[in-house]
């Protein structure tokens, strides 16, 4: 039986922002797209994921954030951000850019998105303050980040996790003359990593601080037995650790949901650091509300609470020992949620199960449009021979070769330009305007974009495709080509 969703979870499907037109961010050469015309078309090449619950946000490789909820496709957050990491666990998402400015949106009401307000937020919204941050956690209504010296500033609401007040809406510095260099945090609880040592502060009824007892504490508190994790994931009341060797451990909540990993008893819970079991030696492993998932090679177990299909494995029974995630994907990113997993494999698209999927079978693993899977159709071939072929004050004549659309055909074409250095493509219009084709596969392609300003360095790209019901199918990206329009009386030829 599903579980009964609260009213903050449904607040999570509002999040999603308007976005502007994916096709106005191409990326890289042999990059796939499925793009219905006049929609939004999804990014199709991910490299880091956050779930939390009914929503998921991916970064792309052009840095983009992209969420989406239970039934929606992927659409575009924020406005030229650009993200390296980000974190969800319940109904807020918070990231952080590559100068260390932090963004969070998202379910507002204990002040979590740091903003100084506890107003709801459904687009981005900064953190207050100029901070310079290098991790951001977020915990069921609060969040956490560690600054470029190592310590830990939170906010939002938790007993013990935020300050002596236990609210704020702002960040507030939580230790001081710490190295910290990762952080995680659960529903009510934060870990952090220090060199070889795991420290822990929030709340601890079920022992997820991992210092042998069950008392809570405002301080950090030392993991004991001097386990030298290479990273850490905190869950719902429940904390995961992963050595260099691939070994993990787990400690805090069981019962019932077996989310630790130890055994198939049962165990209510247990305060120190225990061995996941099995012979497994994981390369990663991440921490949802009640279920974790690890890889182990390229190839995903999950174990826990399965009543939502978030285990992957094609049942809906909880299970205490790793258990292979169905379709003998090869992942490279996995990530736990609170009812759902979502992981990127090797080609950069992204898989969900559990909850949060809805257009196919939530048991085991469906992929987000935006790349081909096993069985999907193929994608047209990727133009890498583009290049400027001419050059006038107001056009540059670009020139290529025909390419399959992926069934045999000559490929379809739409060009985009920007001025370099690149920043906001436009759609060749005149010219090379609306859709190409040539005639036969291996034909040489000429055409000339038009209204070009004198003396202007542009950027160009292709996007080859194929057309099936009036949709672009299997859509990848050519090289970019560079070419420099001539100053106004300047000769024609380049």
């Amino acid at each position: 039986m599903r579980p009964h969703l609260p009213a903050q979870a449904l607040a999570c499907l509002l999040v999603l922002s308007a976005c502007s037109d994916r096709l106005s961010n191409p990326t890289g050469p042999g990059d796939i797209l499925t793009h219905e015309q006049g929609a939004p078309a999804p990014s199709d090449r991910y490299e880091a994921l956050a779930v939390g619950d009914l929503i998921a946000c991916g970064i792309t490789t052009e840095e983009d954030l992209n969420c989406w909820s239970r039934g929606s496709e992927p659409e575009r957050v924020g406005s030229g951000q650009d993200f390296f990491t980000i974190d969800a666990i319940f109904a807020h998402v918070c990231g952080l850019e590559d100068d260390g400015e932090a963004w969070c949106l998202g379910e507002n009401s204990g002040g979590q998105l740091g903003d100084g307000t506890t107003t709801d937020r459904d687009a981005l919204t900064r953190v207050a303050g100029d901070h310079e941050f290098i991790d951001i956690a977020a915990g069921d209504r609060f969040t956490c980040a560690l600054d470029e010296e190592g310590d830990a500033w939170c906010w939002g609401r938790g007993a013990l996790v935020v300050g002596d007040e236990g609210q704020t809406s702002e960040p507030e510095r939580i230790t001081e003359g710490r190295s910290f260099t990762s952080i995680e945090a659960g529903s009510s609880h934060v870990c952090a990593l220090e060199g070889d040592e795991t420290w822990c502060w929030g709340e601890n009824g079920f022992g997820q601080l991992g210092d042998g007892t069950t008392d809570g504490s405002s301080d950090p508190v030392l993991v004991t037995g001097g386990h030298a994790f290479a990273s850490i994931g905190a869950g719902g009341s429940y904390t995961c650790g992963l050595e260099d060797d691939g070994d993990a451990f787990c400690w805090g909540h069981n019962e019932l949901t077996l989310e630790l990993g130890i055994d198939e008893n049962g165990t209510d819970f247990v305060t120190e650091p225990t061995a996941v079991v099995g012979d497994h030696e994981f390369d990663s492993i991440s921490t949802g509300y009640i279920h974790a998932c690890a890889l182990e090679e390229d190839d995903a177990f999950c174990w826990g609470e399965g009543d939502t299909g978030a285990l992957g494995n094609g049942g809906d029974a909880a299970t205490g020992r790793p258990t292979e995630v169905s379709g003998g994907h090869d992942f490279a990113v996995i990530e736990a949620g609170r009812h759902s997993t979502c992981a990127i494999d090797e080609d950069g698209a992204v898989w969900c199960w559990g909850l949060i999927e809805s257009d196919g079978d939530p048991l085991v693993p469906t992929r987000l449009d935006g790349g081909p899977g096993p069985g999907d159709p193929p994608s047209a071939e990727a133009v890498t021979d583009l290049d400027v072929v001419r050059r006038t004050s107001s056009t540059v004549r670009l020139g290529w070769t025909q390419v399959d659309d992926g069934l045999g055909d000559p490929a379809w074409y739409r060009v985009k330009y920007a001025e370099t250095p690149l920043e906001d493509w436009k759609e060749a219009t005149i010219g090379c305007r609306r859709t190409i084709r040539g005639n036969d596969i291996g034909d040489e392609i000429r055409c000339t974009v038009s209204g070009l300003d004198p003396d202007t360095r542009y950027d160009f790209q292709l996007m080859s495709f194929r057309v099936e019901d009036g949709r672009w199918v299997g859509a990848v990206f050519s090289n970019v080509a560079t070419g420099e329009t001539r100053a106004r009386g300047g000769s024609g030829a380049s």
